[in-house]
């Protein structure tokens, strides 16, 4: 039997290119992906021999193909992983009996974690941070505004925090921030001509943004339209992914996510690999129907439901609009009763434009009114946000008294602007 306690092959027969990218954490494993079950019996039956073989049940084939490479593997004294997650799951104690090893994983995470016991090593240490991703199928709801205020209120908690740019096809967050266009990108990696061996903690912590106003670190996307070199599919985004979550120091990773999930599906992703998912969730019709539809896919998500790690936020509408929370919040419960409601952001265009305003650089608009009704329910959410995902803050929420919302919740307008927005002169 092949030692595993020093580098060895690993044989893959799946059909996930998401899969070879987690197992890719393992260590001392030089993975070989083999696209085929034929392919893996004739180098079976070759003079070259893998330390290990896994093999899945939701090949393309019968599972006769999937006992022709368990039984050629023992043949050839090679250890052998059986992922019995489809046709094969009832015959778990045969495969046993033949002296295979099986699992029954189905996220990839899962899967290298089983095969990492199995075979007697490693994996890569991940951080221990939690991964939040804030999504929508729509733009204009309020998706990155909500971000940058978490982002914000966990800081303002002490909570260290990564802000990661996923909306690459627009993106918000350089703007909202006023980050220059010189800051550096991480997509920018793709342009080196190293496909996936570009995500590596170290290639995308020389990429970190370090936004002195704010106290927050960015890793960005570009500041113009994406070009496809620089896309992240679902096979590159796994491997960004694992590469992230090997940067130290840090909380909480908060994605700003595109909205087009069928052809970017990060939010997907981040809630398979154990994330979180935070929705803004406007009470108006087309909004709604968007929330609905979006809440309807992670329910039905192959393999898991996602729902259960999906939180809302209602975005409180504008004044004279008809529709409202207390009629779409029903809607979305019954919709995704495993979902829970973070709270209400409340509309206040004049706080978030007065922090725009200056021309001194960033402003938060939680520094503007600290003490102003969308102040308070921004901390309000991210308290409740620290509760649902497990989260302890090092600092409490913010206080404010009756005498700090009645007599000081006068927006601080910055330097050079009247109260009411206007640019004045020095």
């Amino acid at each position: 039997m092949t030692d595993v306690s020093t580098q060895f092959e690993l044989m893959v027969i799946s059909g996930s290119a998401s899969l070879q990218e987690t197992l890719a954490t393992l260590d001392s494993v030089a993975l070989i992906s083999v696209p085929t079950t034929a392919r893996a019996l004739s180098l079976l039956d070759g003079d070259w021999l893998p330390g290990a073989v896994y093999v899945e049940d939701t090949l393309r084939g019968t599972l006769d193909d999937v006992w022709a490479i368990v039984r050629a593997a023992m043949r050839r004294q090679v250890r052998v992983v059986v992922n019995l997650q489809g046709r094969g799951a009832g015959r778990a104690s045969e495969f046993q009996a033949a002296g295979a090893t099986v699992i029954d994983a189905r996220t990839p995470d899962a899967v290298a974690d089983q095969v990492s016991k199995a075979l007697g090593t490693r994996r890569r240490a991940h951080s221990e941070a939690i991964m939040v991703a804030v999504t929508a199928v729509k733009g204009g709801v309020g998706k990155t505004l909500l971000t940058a205020m978490l982002a914000e209120g966990l800081r303002q908690r002490g909570v260290s925090v990564l802000v990661i740019d996923n909306d690459i096809s627009n993106s918000g967050i350089r703007p909202t921030f006023r980050i220059p266009s010189t800051a550096p990108t991480y997509t920018g990696l793709l342009g080196d001509g190293l496909g996936m061996a570009a995500w590596t903690p170290e290639r995308l912590r020389s990429c970190i943004y370090q936004h002195r106003e704010s106290g927050l670190d960015f890793l960005l996307g570009p500041e113009e339209m994406v070009e496809a070199i620089h896309d992240l599919d679902s096979k590159n985004f796994y491997a960004f992914l694992h590469a992230v979550r090997q940067l130290s120091g840090y909380q909480v990773l908060l994605f700003d996510t595109s909205p087009e999930i069928v052809r970017r599906p990060a939010p997907y992703i981040v809630g398979r690999e154990g994330g979180w998912l935070v929705l803004p969730a406007p009470p108006s019709r087309k909004e709604r129907t968007g929330v609905l539809n979006l809440l309807r896919a992670l329910r039905h998500n192959p393999g898991d439901d996602l729902t259960g790690r999906t939180l809302l936020v209602g975005m409180e509408p504008e004044r004279g609009v008809v529709s409202s929370l207390s009629t779409a919040l029903p809607l979305f419960a019954r919709e995704a009763p495993s979902a829970r409601l973070l709270g209400t952001l409340v509309h206040d265009p004049r706080t978030v434009s007065l922090a725009d305003a200056g021309e001194q650089g960033y402003r938060s608009p939680l520094t503007v009114v600290p003490h102003g009704r969308f102040a308070r329910s921004v901390h309000d959410i991210v308290d409740a946000l620290a509760h649902e995902i497990g989260l302890t803050t090092p600092l409490a929420k913010p206080r404010s008294t009756l005498l700090d919302r009645l007599f000081r919740a006068r927006p601080v307008a910055p330097a050079g602007v009247a109260m009411d927005g206007r640019k004045v002169a020095a």
